[in-house]
This record gives structure tokens, sequence and C-alpha cells, in this order.
């Protein structure tokens, strides 16, 4: 008799328990200190009238970095941090260690490009390539380039 089982037999095994291979959420990791933040910015909004939503917000400005590996090295990188899913429960998918880390791409060196977007009822109103990192000098450089 063989010292090991095959993986029919421990796929059927972990299947009888409920245990499938499954996608990772892609939705963003929250600390418990964000989740607080988050909270308590919801706490001070939620006070305000429609009316606030509808006439005083101009537009909704976010920054977005899209990843761009350049060489063939970096590239391979890339592909090799790609999850396509893992071995859990149903009753798993909203825990916390079964969703895909946004920062997964900051440690490998791989460079990306951040865009600054802005948008206003139904268009586009903004779109700013910020050179370097996003910080307050980039923020200035930026309403700068705009007036």
């Amino acid at each position: 008799m063989e010292d090991s089982a095959c993986q029919r037999i421990c796929a059927d095994a972990l299947r009888s328990e409920g245990v499938t291979f499954k996608p990772p959420r892609h939705k963003i990791y929250l600390t418990e200190k964000d989740a607080e933040l988050r909270y308590d910015k919801a706490c001070v909004w939620v006070k305000r009238r429609k009316m606030f939503w509808s006439k005083k917000v101009h537009g909704y400005v976010d920054n977005k970095a899209f990843v761009t590996p350049t060489t063939p090295k970096q590239r391979k990188r890339l592909r090799q941090t790609m999850i396509t899913g893992h071995l859990r429960k149903a009753s798993e998918g909203v825990s916390r260690g079964f969703t895909k880390p946004r920062e997964k791409h900051s440690f490998l060196g791989i460079p990306s490009v951040t865009i600054t977007a802005a948008v206003a009822k139904d268009r586009v109103i903004l779109w700013h390539v910020v050179p370097g990192p996003w910080n307050g000098a980039a923020a200035a450089t930026m309403y700068e380039e705009l007036q």
C-alpha cells in the first residue's frame, strides 16, 4: 500500500467538507483602523442634506495607479503574483484572509503610472498623468497646470 493518497481522493475528501477552489474576492483589504476612519467620516456625511450632494459637489476626483511592466523580467514577476484562486469553504469568502490585497505589486519594483481623473455629471472633466509619487507637491503642480 502507498504512503500518500492520490489527488482525486484528497479532492473528494475536501469537497465532502465543503472546501472548493474559488477565486479570491476582488475587494480592498481594510484594517480595523481604516474601517474606523471610514465609519467616522460616514457619521459626518450622513448628516448632510440631499441638496448638498446635488448642489455643492462639482466633481469626484480619484487617483488610479496602473502597473506598467516594461522589461521581460518585470512582466514575468507580474505574472507570478497573479492569484487565480484558493481552497476555501463558502462561508470563508468574507474573511479578510481570503481577500486579494491591493498592495501586491508595491514590493516588486514594477513601475506604474498614476492617473488623476475627475468626473462631473456625465463626463470626464480632468485627466492628468502624475509624474512621480502623489503628494502635496504633485497636487499643487496639477492644480497650477489647470489654471
